[in-house]
């Protein structure tokens, strides 16, 4: 189950990072703004429809909305050639 606090905590700080009201957020996902305060105090969560839009708007991935880092991936080396050019291991 999805803490809704978390989301609602990521939504809320995000979203004054931007800087963006409730309304003018509520505004580009075309819902209410007591739809996005019941988000940010956690009463309840946004449709599963919305996320990536409500990632879109405040700049962020989407894992970050449910406090997942996202880190960056490097792909290893072989011989100094990319894995997928390196040949196969027998």
């Amino acid at each position: 189950m999805f803490d809704k606090s978390i989301i609602g905590a990521v939504i809320a700080e995000n979203r004054r990072a931007v800087p963006m009201t409730q309304a003018e957020l509520a505004d580009r996902l075309m819902v209410s703004h007591q739809a996005v305060s019941q988000w940010e105090r956690g009463d309840t969560l946004p449709d599963i429809t919305l996320l990536p839009a409500i990632a879109e708007a405040l700049g962020i991935d989407i894992n970050a909305l449910f406090g997942v880092k996202s880190e960056a991936v490097t792909l290893p080396m072989s011989g100094g050639k990319p894995v997928a050019d390196a040949p196969e291991v027998q």
